[in-house]
């Protein structure tokens, strides 16, 4: 009918309007949609992972800060007795003279204060030494393992000798009830 009558050529450009038409039908209906989806998919896929990166970081570092705080809490926490921590504090706090070339004249124990839900353990020292060794105990005192705390201080200079000087102090610890 139509095509009978088309000249060869005719029907060649036909075929060829027909096919590029349809052609273009096929990639705007079909193609282009499912190719929008595929990039949007990865897209997708991309924010996903960019998320779990970071998800897994932050778990990472909470398991670093919890053990972190895990490994605190034992320096707040006691499985001994009151006696027994008592004696500790005293102990490490002779150490700690020693270990800083300082003379304890008086260590002395107070009585132990229950604030609820925690314990504070108060110690009295009387020591004599000279300025950088008090330093020193100072210094161990506060970077000790067990967490011990200045609460006071009272420095003397003695007046038989220059360099020496009689210093009472109140340090403390404080241990959470289990």
């Amino acid at each position: 009918m139509i095509f009978s009558s088309l000249s060869k050529r005719e029907k060649i450009i036909f075929f060829s309007t027909c096919s590029v038409i349809g052609l273009s039908l096929f990639f705007t209906v079909a193609l282009e949609p499912f190719i929008k989806k595929w990039a949007d998919l990865n897209n997708q896929i991309a924010a996903k992972e960019v998320k779990l990166q970071m998800d897994i970081k932050l778990l990472n570092k909470y398991h670093a800060i919890s053990k972190e705080n895990k490994d605190r809490q034992t320096g707040f926490k006691s499985e001994r007795s009151d006696e027994q921590e008592t004696g500790a504090i005293l102990s490490e706090i002779e150490n700690l003279s020693r270990k800083s070339n300082v003379y304890v004249s008086v260590l002395k124990p107070y009585a132990i204060k229950d604030e609820g839900f925690y314990k504070k353990f108060i110690v009295e020292i009387d020591v004599e030494t000279t300025i950088k060794d008090l330093t020193r105990f100072f210094y161990e005192i506060q970077n000790s393992p067990s967490l011990l705390k200045t609460e006071n201080f009272e420095i003397n200079a003695k007046t038989d000798q220059k360099d020496s000087v009689r210093v009472f102090i109140l340090v403390s610890k404080i241990l959470f009830k289990n």
